[in-house]
């Protein structure tokens, strides 16, 4: 006789199981928000998703190979320069409240 916590289901079944259960949370969350509640979800999506990327000038779009723990990569010759538009002047401090949609400099709306 097989042990049942031996038994292993396939990993499309357990990810079908998953997306049934969480689709089905979230028609039971849908029927009992409110519609401000909803209202603010919508407009904070919006927020994310109203942006097409970052925005470089060309001349920083030049490329140099470097090895990284055996993985070639490619990475902009002025690569602090790439950080400074994207996180600002103090871009060497962390900044724990950096939130991406707000506080890049360069990215570009749709």
């Amino acid at each position: 006789m097989r042990d049942i916590s031996t038994v292993k289901l396939p990993v499309n079944y357990i990810k079908k199981y998953l997306y049934i259960l969480f689709s089905r949370l979230v028609l039971l969350l849908k029927i009992f928000m409110s519609k401000k509640l909803k209202r603010k979800i919508h407009q904070n999506a919006i927020k994310r998703i109203n942006y097409i990327g970052y925005s470089y000038p060309f001349d920083l779009l030049v490329f140099k190979d470097i090895d990284y723990k055996g993985i070639a990569l490619k990475i902009p010759f002025n690569s602090e320069k790439c950080l400074e538009l994207t996180y600002g002047k103090n871009w060497k401090i962390p900044n724990k409240k950096y939130i991406w949609h707000k506080d890049a400099h360069n990215l570009t709306k749709a």
